[in-house]
């Protein structure tokens, strides 16, 4: 579990680099190369925040797994996990909708609007990394 936890650690140093280049520099990626990193960043954030949480069961009609928080966590971390889910329930769609238009070159009227809000909330993502 720690060389899980290492390994997602140094890569979302790495992407915090790269979000700070991309941030910084205005690097212009491919719709396909911008879609790619942010759903990598959305599943290593995923990833990270569900180890806070252990498998209680499985729904009976959908078999998606039930989460517990696990106990013992801190009162500042459990802050940080609610508002991560904020940020997962409001980026998920964004990043569909993105990837969508990444893979199709279809254009539609609030993609803009959508490509800055999911850069905005993945920015947030990277940024509550470093408190932990």
């Amino acid at each position: 579990m720690k060389t899980k936890r290492n390994s997602i650690f140094i890569l979302m140093l790495g992407m915090m680099f790269l979000l700070a280049n991309c941030a910084t520099l205005n690097i212009n990626l491919t719709p396909k190369k911008a879609s790619a990193w942010m759903n990598n960043i959305y599943a290593a954030q995923y990833d990270e925040y569900l180890t806070w949480f252990d498998v209680i069961g499985y729904d009976k009609t959908t078999n998606k797994p039930i989460y517990k928080l696990k106990a013992n966590v801190p009162d500042k971390q459990k802050e940080i996990l609610k508002v991560k889910k904020a940020i997962f329930v409001e980026l998920e769609p964004l990043l569909k909708d993105y990837s969508s238009y990444a893979a199709t070159g279809i254009k539609t009227p609030l993609i803009d609007q959508v490509i800055a809000r999911a850069v905005k909330l993945v920015n947030q993502l990277v940024e509550m990394e470093g408190g932990k």
